[in-house]
């Protein structure tokens, strides 16, 4: 996303003068009223402060709104209002002009921008992206079995002795050392967008982690499913069947007080789906900078600027699996599909960069399973639990069935 750093460099550098020549011309022309005004200039004086503060303070703003939308512009959010700073500047010819056509080009021509603002317009600010959203409260209600995902999932090695994800092009996500116990099965299985719902209102309650943010979106309706059938695996068409977007944001409770001075998900976790519908939905060419080959993209997770969930495919869209791309390391890794990626990350707690674990993913982890039940309490007293905690015995035992013996991460001792 080198264009959309470079906008941000370009909105700072707007901000920082903006904010000073505000600041220093508003102080000036207080001063020089104060001084008028003792010299008995009153009308002169008073016009010449009302105006340095009314200007100081303009440019103040407008300096604060290039920082603000700079910072949010490599987040894909507030597109609209990187376009309204832009526009003016095509007026100051000729450098201006140059410069306000490239942030155009940048936020709406490339292929980078393209992939990271689809369906993410309907709303300036992005933190409630989508009409029809709602905050995960109160139990889902059971719903009726669907057929299984395209590709089975993995279970996930449990953070004590996790697996590094093996990079692209291997066609699989990472395989675990041992695969968790798990409850024997009794039901079908509940559709993986309702376990996590489940999961998120279960972890909400955890009195050791705070939720920044946590909304989900209604399914999509009958007619985009229809047509996003022909565009997409049948397992992200079940997922958007009954979450059409999902976003959250969690830190350690002690920790809420640093999140200003750390990226978006630090110290906790972060998942950002953008919204699916038949309308916005579109498949984008490789832009010869990612690090994987495909024939076709999309974004599926806009966890951070540096890290993002894609779904790619090299022949048929349908065949799409998901690689997560961690531009630090410059690689790609691939996930597999929506079942193996959200059951890897509901047993690391979705804890920062769980998709490709370092020493802090684990160290976060980690600390979410020293708080809870221990992974050797007998299935019986761990679904007790989860009925204690507001959940059906079907609903319950689906959780079980899908997290194995890391379901206690949802069950803290505290």
């Amino acid at each position: 996303m080198q264009h959309l750093k470079f906008v941000k460099i370009l909105d700072m550098l707007m901000s920082l003068p903006l904010t000073l020549g505000g600041v220093a011309g508003g102080l000036i022309l207080v001063a020089m009223g104060y001084f008028d005004i003792t010299d008995g200039e009153i009308v002169g004086g008073v016009i010449a402060a009302l105006a340095g503060m009314v200007l100081g303070l303009g440019l103040v703003i407008l300096g604060a709104l290039y920082w603000a939308t700079g910072s949010r512009i490599v987040q894909g959010r507030w597109r609209m209002m990187q376009t309204l700073l832009a526009l003016p500047q095509l007026l100051n010819i000729p450098i201006g002009t140059a410069v306000g056509g490239y942030i155009l080009w940048a936020i709406w021509g490339n292929a980078e921008a393209k992939r990271l603002f689809a369906g993410d317009d309907e709303d300036d600010d992005g933190d409630e992206a989508h009409d029809g959203g709602t905050p995960v409260m109160g139990t889902p209600a059971v719903q009726a079995p669907v057929e299984e995902a395209a590709t089975a999932a993995e279970p996930v090695t449990p953070p004590e002795a996790a697996a590094t994800p093996t990079p692209a092009p291997a066609p699989a996500a990472a395989q675990p050392a041992s695969a968790p116990a798990a409850a024997p099965a009794t039901a079908a299985p509940l559709p993986l967008a309702i376990r996590l719902k489940l999961y998120l209102q279960l972890f909400r309650a955890r009195p050791d982690v705070t939720f920044l943010d946590l909304e989900v979106g209604e399914g999509a309706p009958e007619d985009d499913l229809a047509d996003l059938g022909t565009r997409l695996p049948a397992w992200m068409v079940d997922f958007v069947r009954h979450a059409s977007w999902l976003e959250f944001t969690w830190v350690f409770t002690d920790q809420a007080g640093t999140v200003d001075q750390h990226a978006r998900g630090y110290n906790g976790g972060r998942m950002k789906i953008p919204y699916f519908s038949a309308a916005h939905f579109q498949w984008y060419p490789h832009g010869g900078w990612e690090p994987r080959q495909f024939t076709g993209s999309c974004m599926i997770d806009e966890m951070v600027d540096e890290g993002c969930g894609w779904l790619v495919y090299e022949q048929a869209p349908t065949d799409a699996l998901i690689t997560f791309h961690n531009a630090s390391q410059g690689q790609c890794f691939d996930m597999g599909d929506m079942e193996a990626y959200l059951g890897r990350g509901a047993r690391w707690g979705f804890a920062w960069y769980w998709q490709t674990p370092g020493a802090e993913t684990e160290a976060f982890a980690q600390r979410l399973y020293a708080g809870s039940l221990p992974r050797e309490t007998p299935p019986a007293q761990v679904r007790a639990a989860l009925e204690g905690r507001g959940l059906t015995p079907d609903q319950a035992q689906s959780m079980m069935d899908w997290l194995g013996e890391d379901v206690v991460i949802l069950l803290p001792t505290s």
